[in-house]
């Protein structure tokens, strides 16, 4: 177990370093320092690009602030962006469904169909 000690208050020279050379701890300090400073937004999304746990930190932030109503908003574009990926994948699951079906009336090999397709050999008999 390691317990890290930072003083917020002494960290401002950080904000001069480059972000290639700040370390892990060094980019949370300055995302636990900064985080609700609107002028330091240029510094987070640099460490950010660097450290993805703080792109996490970042990303609840942002979710926690919202209203409610924002909130909603979100997780119904989420779920809308889910529902189209499920689709896409449907469409193109039964696209490779009717290509095996092509296939096999064709007396193509179920190896050959396979390589092509993707899909299962269950899938391909069925």
């Amino acid at each position: 177990m390691q317990i890290t000690y930072i003083e917020l208050e002494k960290i401002s020279n950080l904000l001069e370093k480059p972000t290639e050379e700040l370390t892990n701890a060094e980019c949370w300090a300055l995302f636990l320092r900064y985080a609700s400073y609107n002028d330091k937004r240029q510094v987070l999304e640099k460490i950010t690009e660097k450290n993805g746990g703080v792109r996490m930190a970042v990303d609840v932030l942002k979710y926690m602030s919202k209203s409610d109503i924002e909130r909603m908003w979100y997780e119904d574009e989420i779920l809308a962006e889910i529902d189209q990926e499920a689709e896409i994948d449907h469409k193109v699951k039964k696209e490779r469904i009717e290509m095996a079906k092509k296939m096999k009336k064709r007396g193509i090999s179920i190896e050959y169909i396979l390589e092509d397709t993707g899909l299962t050999i269950e899938e391909i008999e069925e």
